[in-house]
């Protein structure tokens, strides 16, 4: 598995997608069960590597919500068309019609050669000298790029994750701690319970989710009720945000970096930049409104998205060149970087911005809910992004508007 090791595999590989129930995901597993065994640290790794694998279902009342959702031309992922890069990218994505159609097959066999997105998905190891090119390349073929070895302090973030399950488990038990810590729609900081949860962009119902959105130094922090781990976070995923944007910034056609008002990593904000601590609590699907997932396919607002592996599975992203869902795995300690829709806007295209979403999974693998905690790297509020939207405010502004959470 290309999560397990950054080698060159030169033999034929076998990718086993397979579609099923719960939003008709696609996960695949690569390699043989030895290789897969041999490549792993340990074996829990290879335990979440093997689960992987699901049995195939029929497409359930609720994916059926999910597929007319994605039909529609406004719905999840950009219908619009991309511009072809040098780099031989597609010019356009096919209809959102084709991409619900192809959710309903239960079972797909294809080569290696064929699975476009994983053949090109980078894994990064952070101190490697030509991690800056590895890790553009990526962004730049699938908008997605993974860093098996980072800077972050070891353990920080699972001690995020204790805390903060603890806390946001309280604060929807607890009457008294959501009025304190209830969020302020005009600084968008603070407690979200589930009751005004955000949706995504053409979905009709709310994701399942709870969260606390975290803006330094001046943000509504919960001193009284966790430590400062999750100030020395946003601390360290800033840092390691700047980094990564010096890298794109270092490796962009230069026709495009021209365009651009200022480098990426001047236009980058440390109070506009966003933590969210995310809690999907675990929940019956019958007690859900249909269509309801932890978090329906969409693209993240802001310039690119640093985000640690979850506590448990269930990110997923879509590959346009193989028109399906490929499930991330959930590799302790990696970090997944994604590009946003405001690095889309700046670059006209040139870096496009990635769909993805969350979806519960069957297996109890990390425990029935999740915890997440993306950090967003925005830019300044004034920064030019394009004709459309003279600065990002306008962006934001509009997307917060479409999100339902102003």
């Amino acid at each position: 598995c290309r999560f397990c090791c950054n080698e060159h595999i030169n033999r034929q590989k076998q990718i086993i997608v397979l579609r099923s129930c719960n939003m008709s995901r696609a996960t695949q597993v690569v390699g043989t069960p030895a290789t897969l065994a041999a490549r792993s640290t340990n074996s829990q790794e290879s335990q979440r590597v093997s689960a992987h694998k699901c049995q195939p279902r029929k497409v359930s009342g609720r994916d059926q919500v999910e597929l007319q959702r994605l039909r529609a031309p406004t719905a999840g992922l950009n219908a619009k068309s991309y511009r072809a890069t040098a780099r031989g990218r597609r010019s356009a994505v096919r209809p959102m019609a084709a991409l619900a159609d192809d959710f309903a097959a239960d079972v797909v066999e294809a080569e290696a050669d064929q699975a476009v997105f994983w053949d090109k998905l980078q894994c990064v190891d952070f101190h490697d000298p030509n991690a800056p090119e590895i890790f553009t390349k990526s962004l730049k073929e699938t908008g997605f790029a993974v860093l098996v070895t980072h800077p972050l302090t070891p353990g920080l973030v699972d001690d995020v994750y204790s805390e903060w399950r603890d806390f946001l488990t309280k604060c929807a038990e607890s009457p008294e701690l959501r009025e304190k810590y209830y969020f302020d729609k005009e600084k968008q900081d603070g407690y979200f319970p589930m009751d005004v949860a955000e949706k995504a962009k053409g979905a009709s119902v709310k994701d399942i989710k709870q969260y606390y959105q975290l803006y330094f130094p001046d943000g509504k922090y919960p001193s009284d009720d966790v430590s400062n781990n999750a100030r020395q976070l946003y601390d360290e995923m800033h840092s390691l945000g700047k980094t990564l944007l010096q890298w794109i910034d270092d490796y962009m056609d230069p026709e495009v970096k021209k365009k651009l008002p200022c480098t990426l990593v001047d236009s980058l904000s440390y109070p506009d930049t966003m933590l969210r601590v995310l809690h999907y609590p675990a929940y019956d699907d019958a007690d859900q409104p249909l269509g309801a997932v932890r978090a329906a396919a969409h693209e993240d607002i802001n310039l690119i998205t640093v985000l640690p592996s979850g506590s448990s599975r269930g990110l997923e992203v879509f590959s346009k060149e193989d028109e399906c869902w490929y499930e991330v795995p959930c590799r302790t300690q990696s970090i997944v970087v994604n590009i946003g829709d405001m690095l889309q806007e700046m670059t006209d295209g040139d870096y496009v911005a990635t769909t993805h979403r969350v979806v519960k999974k069957e297996d109890k693998i990390g425990g029935p809910d999740r915890m997440s905690v993306p950090c967003f790297m925005h830019p300044y509020p004034d920064v030019y992004l394009s004709k459309r939207y003279p600065t990002s405010q306008d962006f934001l502004m509009e997307r917060l508007r479409e999100l339902g959470v102003i």
